[in-house]
């Protein structure tokens, strides 16, 4: 394997020094692209949400600064070194069980019932998924009818442009009619190139 793909690899599932301090990198680089993916989440006081590839924490944080004392966070990611830095990046929220971070994978199914949560979010994780149409299905699963669920990817293969871009696009599409969500908002921005949002509804 080579010294770049190891790198990406890191990316996809941080482990040991390196994947701790790719997590602090990827905390740092990452906020407009964050604050641009939550403000079409739209996060409110009271609501309990859901996202998946929390990473860091850091879009975390975001997120539960907008929900208030009655609001929580469940953050899952498939690294523990990444539940560990989010856990300790939300340490008070943590502590005031506002959030909870675990270990677990979208594509082994979640391990909450049906409609348990408000709204959910994934930010740079689905390119990872095996199947995007059966990860947006699970998610609809676990959120409630008529709640909000935003999957954003910026595209960051080498080379990467907007053709990349407009392919997620598309995706995206595709993916919300085949796992029968709404599609209420397709967005691109924040990025170069350009990062691509859906906004899903569960009907």
């Amino acid at each position: 394997m080579s010294w770049r793909e190891s790198l990406y690899g890191q990316f996809r599932r941080p482990t040991g020094l390196l994947g701790s301090v790719v997590g602090h990198v990827m905390a740092f680089k990452n906020r407009r692209r964050g604050l641009w993916v939550i403000e079409r989440l739209a996060p409110r006081p009271g609501l309990r949400v859901l996202e998946v590839g929390s990473g860091p924490g850091a879009d975390a944080a975001r997120v539960i600064g907008r929900l208030g004392l009655q609001g929580s966070l469940v953050g899952v990611d498939v690294s523990e070194v990444m539940v560990r830095q989010a856990s300790a990046r939300n340490r008070a929220a943590v502590r005031d069980k506002r959030a909870v971070f675990v270990r677990g994978d979208l594509a082994d199914g979640l391990p909450w019932g049906a409609a348990e949560f408000d709204s959910a979010y994934s930010v740079n994780c689905a390119q990872f998924w095996p199947d995007l149409v059966s990860g947006l299905v699970e998610l609809g699963r676990v959120v409630r009818s008529g709640g909000r669920i935003v999957i954003a990817v910026q595209p960051r293969r080498r080379g990467a442009d907007e053709s990349d871009s407009e392919r997620w696009a598309e995706r995206f599409q595709g993916a919300g009619r085949d796992s029968h969500l709404k599609l209420i908002e397709l967005a691109r921005g924040a990025t170069t190139p350009s990062t691509v949002a859906a906004v899903f509804e569960k009907p």
